[in-house]
């Protein structure tokens, strides 16, 4: 009889394991401008769950979380997710089941924080590192279940990600030329040299870029850069201005930065990690997006 029991707890710990070994996190949004509104009508991030088995899952007891440290930071309620199933969750930080929605009580910032699925035991089921993201991009395995991550410039919340269009180490546009001053050679609609920007779309779909718009609006009278080196200081907005600063090489790659200070309100970059070459600095500010452009060079 000792033996049957102690069985019989075997399995039952087995199976307390092995729940949601299935179920990943598979695509999210941190930087939520234009997209998904929830009950309230605001523009919530969200983290995308998929049952990637052959079996329903009960989610009950399984913990969500953006920080390492703290794996049982949000656990869901009784939800039962079907093979092959999304579940949209708000990173709102309303934290409830509100209106038929499920509302984590944390957020994710904007500059990317890891997000980390586990089980009761505190075993980790599924997660992906922080990353950062523009407005309205969204990062997500490329297909469902799969290991490879991509940026998605139109994101597919409780949709098979390859609707969305595929970025990230492979983006669906480059930037493949531009002229900064342009004295005589293109002409605007107004017959006026305006400076400009080259596109080039390598891929065999097409790319919406009306949903860019931040990426796009180039040119900036109100800021501007003071470079010493690699070392560069903004100009024209104060700390409590600035929401998001991100640096992106011309393969629209987004490189770390050493270092961000603040010295005098003024905000100085620490670019002597990057190789020379030309990149572009984005700063969201409350009031616009800019984005900057510079040379490196020792």
């Amino acid at each position: 009889m000792q033996k049957i029991l102690g069985l019989q707890l075997l399995l039952f710990c087995v199976a307390i394991i092995c729940k949601g070994q299935n179920i990943i996190v598979n695509e999210f949004l941190s930087y939520n401008e234009t997209g998904l509104t929830d009950f309230e009508g605001e523009h919530s991030d969200w983290i995308e769950i998929y049952n990637n088995g052959t079996t329903e899952v009960d989610l009950i007891g399984i913990h969500l979380s953006d920080d390492l440290n703290d794996l049982d930071k949000w656990t869901f309620p009784s939800i039962v997710l079907a093979p092959g199933e999304f579940l949209v969750v708000y990173a709102s930080g309303k934290d409830g089941f509100i209106d038929g929605e499920i509302h984590t009580n944390f957020s994710i910032k904007s500059g990317g924080e890891d997000i980390v699925l586990s089980n009761a035991n505190g075993a980790i089921l599924s997660g992906v590192n922080a990353v950062a993201l523009f407005p309205d991009q969204s990062f997500g395995r490329q297909t469902e279940g799969s290991t490879n991550w991509k940026t998605f410039i139109v994101p597919s919340p409780a949709a098979p990600n390859q609707t969305g269009v595929a970025g990230g180490d492979n983006p669906g546009l480059y930037l493949n030329e531009y002229m900064s001053v342009n004295v005589s050679s293109v002409k605007d609609y107004q017959g006026n040299s305006q400076d400009w920007i080259e596109l080039y779309n390598p891929d065999t779909v097409e790319v919406p870029v009306d949903s860019m718009y931040h990426i796009l609006s180039i040119v900036s009278t109100k800021i501007g850069l003071k470079q010493r080196g690699k070392i560069l200081e903004v100009l024209g907005l104060e700390n409590t201005q600035i929401q998001t600063v991100k640096m992106f090489d011309l393969a629209g790659k987004n490189v770390n930065l050493n270092q961000l200070i603040w010295i005098n309100d003024r905000l100085q970059l620490n670019c002597q990690n990057l190789i020379d070459g030309l990149y572009l600095i984005y700063i969201q500010s409350k009031e616009q997006g800019y984005v900057l452009k510079v040379f490196l060079k020792e």
